[in-house]
């Protein structure tokens, strides 16, 4: 809370974030900025009351979306393999496997289909 106000905004997030990473204190994989916008829209949509602030009281939901989504980014840049933001049906069975889920190629597929509607 940069400004002393008792709530912060996605760019003091943003700022906190990237001094943590800068000073040693976090690694780098946590200043990802997709995965940051996420956390951030989980935090005040879902776990906070719906405004564009991050309360105290949401705080400690918000460090665990930033480390949660952060980790699903570094596994979904692992399963896109086309590199295009996109996971196929083929990338996710292949990844399913990578992620040691030991499911069928039918399996993967079937749960594929249910995902992506």
């Amino acid at each position: 809370d940069y400004n002393g106000n008792n709530i912060v905004s996605l760019a003091e997030i943003d700022k906190f974030v990237v001094e943590l990473v800068a000073g040693g204190s976090w690694p780098a994989w946590l200043n990802n900025k997709p995965a940051l916008m996420r956390a951030y829209k989980k935090t005040i949509l879902k776990d906070g009351d719906g405004d564009d602030w991050v309360e105290k009281k949401e705080f400690h939901a918000l460090l665990l979306n930033i480390f949660w989504f952060n980790k699903l980014w570094q596994v979904f840049e692992v399963v896109d393999t086309g590199a295009d933001r996109r996971i196929d049906a083929g990338e996710f069975a292949r990844g399913m496997g990578a992620l040691g889920l030991n499911i069928s190629q039918s399996e993967a597929m079937e749960e594929f289909q249910k995902i992506d509607g």
